[in-house]
């Protein structure tokens, strides 16, 4: 899975993100947190999933490419609702999914 975000910030990136949790009412259960050009998304709910990112910049975009995960075996069942709700929040911040 690719992400991408035309013409913003690392920065303004986060914070759109984090505005998106909270329109979605799920900032109790999800967490981007960004360190060292990789993206770290936690899912608490029932037990602890994480997905990672690497991010670079090119060309004026910022660029998230899936590198790994780790899916707590009770979100198993639910992968595929859980990666879309993710979606969705990439979405209202603006990013695209390639």
């Amino acid at each position: 899975m690719i992400i991408e975000f035309p013409g913003t910030s690392i920065s303004e990136i986060m914070n759109s993100l984090q505005q998106a949790i909270q329109e979605e009412s799920l900032e109790h259960m999800v967490k981007f947190e960004l360190s060292d050009l990789e993206l770290k998304v936690t899912i608490s709910k029932a037990g602890t999933s994480y997905i990672f990112f690497n991010v670079k910049e090119v060309s004026g975009k910022t660029i998230f490419s899936h590198k790994t995960e780790k899916i707590a075996l009770v979100h198993r069942a639910v992968k595929g609702q859980v990666k879309q709700e993710i979606l969705t929040i990439v979405a209202i911040a603006g990013g695209k999914i390639r």
